[in-house]
């Protein structure tokens, strides 16, 4: 597989698993061989969030890409605390598709990142060694409470597909994509499919700061994080969040990437899929 894939040729050359989880199911694809990764898509997301970053990890590792409950074709589920019960879920799929004695790196992106340090939590409290790595692209869940956006446009009654089309091209400006030339209609597509299967929300854990009460007290050399430099929500909520970032652990190395925005393993994929990489190659623990 090459970067330039299409989503239909990346369907094909990966496989999907259906894992039952309390009265439902949860989609699970998984593409490649070798040292065995999971990617954590974002609040308006689905595995389709990393089309552009599987085919360069699945080279030579075991990648996993789980649609979370509520989201891509995965059912929703009745859920107390979403944040603990969505990892909950991944921690189950993973023991029923994995081996994991022999250890999982964890990488979350935006909500995900949130999911990804309560399962970073569970799979160090299962056993010495598992959790190998940690990287958070993105990261929300750092107690910071959040300004909306402006200038979002919302559907109405009535609209036309090109209507709609310019709408989201618009929202994917303001929020994911810094560069406009990068919002093709590949990218509108992706997004239109995304927000028309979502029916759970991510922002009520995104802006809570649960990944500040797991991600200090794990047991790795280093946590990882990505960010876009010129990612609209890092922007927007600033100082708070450079401060509260700070603190997600005490080794933390921050990789910024200078034209990327909140999206940017999409805008910017062959910078981002080397960082990744080289992140990933570290060991952890």
């Amino acid at each position: 597989m090459n970067g330039c894939v299409t989503m239909s040729e990346l369907s094909a050359a990966g496989t999907v698993h259906t894992v039952r989880w309390r009265d439902g199911k949860i989609i699970w694809r998984m593409w490649g061989k070798g040292p065995a990764v999971i990617l954590i898509h974002g609040g308006f997301g689905s595995w389709s969030h990393w089309i552009r970053t599987i085919p360069a990890l699945a080279e030579n590792r075991c990648v996993l890409v789980p649609d979370m409950p509520g989201f891509g074709d995965s059912d929703d589920f009745s859920m107390e605390d979403a944040g603990e019960e969505i990892a909950e879920a991944l921690m189950d799929g993973l023991a029923q598709l994995l081996d994991l004695s022999k250890g999982i790196d964890v990488v979350g992106f935006s909500f995900g990142t949130v999911i990804a340090g309560t399962l970073a939590a569970k799979l160090v409290g299962s056993a010495p060694g598992v959790l190998r790595s940690l990287v958070l692209i993105a990261p929300a869940g750092l107690g910071i409470s959040a300004r909306n956006f402006a200038g979002l446009r919302s559907s109405a009654p009535g609209m036309s597909d090109d209507e709609i089309r310019d709408m989201h091209r618009h929202n994917l400006g303001v929020v994911m994509i810094a560069d406009p030339a990068c919002i093709t209609d590949e990218t509108i597509d992706l997004q239109i499919a995304n927000t028309t299967k979502k029916r759970r929300s991510g922002k009520p854990y995104s802006r809570t700061g649960r990944l500040l009460e797991y991600c200090p007290t794990l047991p790795l050399k280093r946590v990882h994080v990505i960010l876009g430099e010129q990612d609209a929500y890092v922007h927007q909520n600033q100082p708070e969040y450079g401060r509260a970032l700070e603190t997600l652990h005490p080794v933390l190395r921050i990789h910024r990437i200078k034209d990327g925005g909140h999206w940017v393993q999409y805008e910017c994929p062959l910078v981002f899929n080397k960082i990744l990489k080289n992140c990933l190659e570290e060991t952890g623990t």
